[in-house]
């Protein structure tokens, strides 16, 4: 019997599972029907004790509730999914996007820069970070850690590249394990996604390289540096701030190789350019990730070299490839 009662469960629950919830309220109704007839003839059987009708009440009750539970939980799905799926759809056709995992304070400069920057102005940015709201000035936000499924809302099959921040500048050990571990997830999941770390302390430059992150910035070290550098050539700081900051002054941009100086020389790529786009050639980076600063004179340029440039903006000339 129990056997029975259970297999007629299961077919309910596939009923509701598929959505057909418009047929339970007909067999709810079917069954209470049902029952209240079968109490009325067993009433008036003499023969019948009331104890059995009693009983087949109570079951016949049991089984409408346990139908009307289905049936309230089938129609709290169809719209809370709906919902869900409609948030993932708000994110997913965002493209060639930027995402910001975690949040501290430099998660607003960071904003600030890449809506400075004509290249990045536009691109949308979507933050994942375990935060009890969202935060006003991120634009678009997925809240919880960084899994396969929040890496999946923000679209990181789609993205440009991501920035994993630090969480806890206090605790440099354990942000520092957070964003390796982030990083490690990232790269797992999405190999080829360019992923830039930010560190609290260099002794965990190994671990975040063996995470396989494409650039880590020490912010410890950075500072102590560029302290350092003041001190020993008082202005310097203030070239570097230049440099970096997207809102002031002249910049410092990767580039492609334009096509008019594949085959040239350094040299004369490095008169050329200053002459037909008032921009200074500082280093290249070779084909195979090389850094080469202030390079001979007598370096080939390829097409497949890019350029360090300082200009005012980003250089606009066609790339050789």
């Amino acid at each position: 019997m129990q056997s029975v009662w259970w297999d007629c469960w299961r077919w309910v629950r596939g009923l509701a599972n598929r959505r057909a919830f418009f047929a339970l309220p007909l067999l709810v109704l079917l069954i209470l029907g049902s029952g209240t007839l079968s109490l009325a003839y067993f009433e008036a059987l003499p023969t019948v004790s009331a104890a059995w009708w009693r009983v087949l009440g109570a079951v016949t009750m049991l089984a409408a509730l346990g139908l009307l539970a289905t049936l309230g939980t089938s129609m709290v799905g169809l719209v809370v999914s709906p919902r869900s799926n409609a948030r993932l759809a708000r994110l997913q056709p965002y493209t060639d996007h930027f995402v910001l995992c975690g949040w501290n304070t430099k998660a607003l400069q960071i904003l600030e820069e890449l809506r400075s920057d004509q290249r990045t102005a536009n691109a949308p940015v979507v933050l994942v970070a375990d935060l009890p709201e969202k935060p006003a000035e991120a634009p678009h936000f997925v809240r919880g850690n960084l899994t396969l499924s929040t890496m999946e809302q923000a679209n990181l099959a789609a993205a440009r590249a991501v920035i994993v921040l630090g969480e806890s500048e206090d605790d440099p050990f354990s942000s520092d394990a957070r964003a390796i571990l982030s990083t490690h997830a990232i790269k797992s999941a999405y190999p080829g996604l360019y992923t830039c770390v930010e560190l609290q302390d260099a002794s965990n430059l190994p671990h975040c390289r063996s995470a396989r992150a494409d650039e880590i910035i020490v912010g410890g070290a950075l500072s102590s540096a560029l302290l350092a550098r003041a001190a020993r050539d008082p202005g310097v700081t203030r070239i570097v701030s230049e440099l970096l900051r997207s809102r002031q002054g002249h910049e410092l941009f990767l580039c492609p190789t334009p096509i008019g100086v594949v085959g040239k020389t350094f040299l004369e790529i490095l008169v050329e350019l200053k002459r037909d786009y008032n921009l200074l050639v500082v280093g290249i980076q070779s084909g195979e990730g090389i850094l080469h600063t202030n390079p001979p004179g007598t370096y080939q340029m390829r097409a497949i070299d890019r350029l360090y440039v300082i200009a005012a903006e980003r250089p606009s000339f066609a790339p050789a490839r």
